[in-house]
């Protein structure tokens, strides 16, 4: 009879109810920084084959090739903030929140910096 009850308890699990839309943000969130990174990789590779006279058009070539992806990633970046912002307007867990607007808004910065310059 224990274990019955303690399978529905598990299955139906508070917890994840609690702060869904926060776990939500999180996941959007890193797909937004995976996604940045590997763009960034991408860049890095294609400017280091590059010779020196062609790597003053790589802006040109960045803007077409690349800033379609950027505007995919702002776009999901920018609704893991909304749903940081739900999540604190339903309070669900306050950890869980301050790490999804975090991270969120992190991942907002990281998109508009130029980082590929540094790998």
């Amino acid at each position: 009879m224990n274990d019955k009850l303690n399978m529905q308890y598990f299955f139906k699990m508070p917890v994840l109810r609690k702060r869904i839309i926060s776990y939500i943000s999180i996941l959007l969130s890193i797909i937004s920084f995976i996604s940045t990174i590997k763009i960034n990789h991408d860049i890095a590779i294609r400017y280091s084959a590059l010779d020196g006279k062609t790597q003053l058009l790589l802006g040109l070539t960045q803007f077409v090739g690349f800033y379609f992806k950027y505007y995919i990633i702002v776009i999901i970046s920018l609704i893991a903030v909304g749903l940081s912002i739900i999540a604190f307007k339903k309070e669900e867990s306050r950890n869980a929140n301050v790490i999804a607007c975090l991270l969120a808004i992190t991942s907002l910065v990281v998109v508009s910096l130029n980082v590929w310059r540094f790998m």
